[in-house]
């Protein structure tokens, strides 16, 4: 049937067809072009909130606890009531910022969960669990330095941040954490690609 057309109607008919695949190809490479700017920036902006959830997790401490002080592997308040067991603040961090909360002490060379609001399969708490030096945190913690990144709590995986806390000396004798489920995070991704995907079509 295709000879039977003349040539400007196959012409035409070809440069339809071209135009066509190119507006196909070029709008599938935006798609995935914009999927990828999109993960990055959901990527950054939850690494910003991150960020100014650590500050606010210092403030929390400041207004549960004081200046905390570290004895013989103890963490005590500005009361010198122990911090370990109080999970007013925890819980709190928990019910208005909708984030995972601990605190770690050091424990020699480790650092052990000593008040958090993570809960085990059976509801108790993940107190007197350990950092691990197998931990990405580890190191950036060792060195002094705010650790952003995954991570795998309980076997979930987390997007966190662990904030080195010193001493006077500059040693470092505690941890706050925070973590928002990854899978909230794949969700906010997927969403926004709904949406691009929607402007595209």
């Amino acid at each position: 049937m295709l000879t039977r057309l003349t040539i400007k109607t196959r012409i035409i008919l070809f440069a339809g067809i071209n135009l066509l695949v190119m507006g196909l190809t070029l709008s599938g490479v935006a798609y995935f072009s914009a999927g990828s700017t999109s993960r990055l920036l959901v990527s950054q902006t939850l690494s910003s909130k991150l960020k100014g959830d650590i500050q606010a997790f210092r403030h929390y401490v400041a207004s549960y606890f004081g200046d905390v002080t570290y004895r013989e592997g103890v963490l005590y308040d500005a009361q010198d009531e122990k911090v370990e067991g109080n999970h007013a603040m925890v819980d709190a961090i928990l019910n208005e910022m909708d984030v995972i909360a601990t605190i770690f002490v050091r424990d020699g060379n480790d650092f052990r969960r000593i008040t958090t609001n993570i809960q085990k399969p059976d509801g108790s708490r993940a107190v007197g669990t350990m950092l691990g030096h197998q931990s990405a945190a580890y190191q950036p913690i060792m060195n002094k330095e705010l650790f952003l990144g995954n991570a795998n709590i309980l076997g979930i995986p987390y997007l966190t941040a662990y904030d080195p806390i010193t001493d006077d000396n500059g040693k470092v004798i505690a941890i706050y954490f925070i973590g928002v489920k990854k899978s909230d995070t794949d969700a906010l991704i997927s969403s926004e690609l709904r949406g691009l995907l929607v402007n595209i079509g």
